[in-house]
C-alpha cells in the first residue's frame, strides 16, 4: 500500500463526512473545467 493510499484511508476513518465534502469539490472542480475547456 503505497503513502496516498494508506493516508487517504486514514482519512477516511477519521472523518468520513469531511472526505465527502472533499470529493463533492473535486467533483464540482472537474464538471466546471468540463463544461468551460
Amino acid at each position: 500500500m503505497d503513502f496516498a493510499t494508506s493516508s487517504r484511508s486514514s482519512v477516511q476513518n477519521f472523518n468520513p463526512n469531511l472526505c465527502l465534502i472533499l470529493q463533492q469539490k473535486c467533483y464540482s472542480l472537474q464538471a466546471n473545467d468540463e463544461t468551460e475547456g
